[in-house]
């Protein structure tokens, strides 16, 4: 997986270190507060 960038609303983009991927390519947090929101947002799909 390339070119993924995570972005927080305060911090602005994360570095690699504060999240992972799963085999699903689903990104997950790494250093997140349980009583913090998170909003999804996905990319288009660059081939549909």
């Amino acid at each position: 997986m390339t070119d993924v960038e995570v972005e927080d609303s305060v911090e602005g983009v994360l570095p690699r270190s504060r999240y992972d991927f799963n085999a699903l390519g689903e990104v997950y947090l790494l250093d997140f507060d349980d009583d913090e929101d998170i909003e999804v947002v996905k990319s288009r799909d660059p081939w549909g």
